[in-house]
């Protein structure tokens, strides 16, 4: 899973990730969150952190990427919630 948002693919150069991915039999998902920010809809975010959820109890393996580790992944409401869809604690509730 990306987190990052149009402009940092391009800049990137990862534009090919997505079919990479296909190639190798994984699946991509595309989930932009601005730098420094939270994502738009508690309803999206919800709804991808059930799905996550659900690959991990089929014992899938998830990865989440974004930049450099010192934006998103930093942001103050990100890791509580982080922490919160690893527990389960909250994820199961909004069912």
């Amino acid at each position: 899973m990306s987190l990052l948002e149009a402009g940092e693919v391009k800049e990137l150069g990862l534009h090919r990730e997505a079919g990479l991915c296909h190639d190798l039999d994984m699946e991509f998902i595309a989930f932009p969150v601005p730098d420094g920010g939270v994502p738009a809809s508690t309803r999206e975010t919800m709804a991808l952190a059930a799905a996550i959820v659900a690959r991990l109890d089929e014992g899938k393996a998830v990865a989440v990427h974004f930049r450099a580790g010192i934006g998103r992944s930093s942001h103050r409401g990100m890791r509580p919630r982080a922490f919160r869809l690893g527990s389960g604690d909250g994820i199961r509730s909004h069912r």
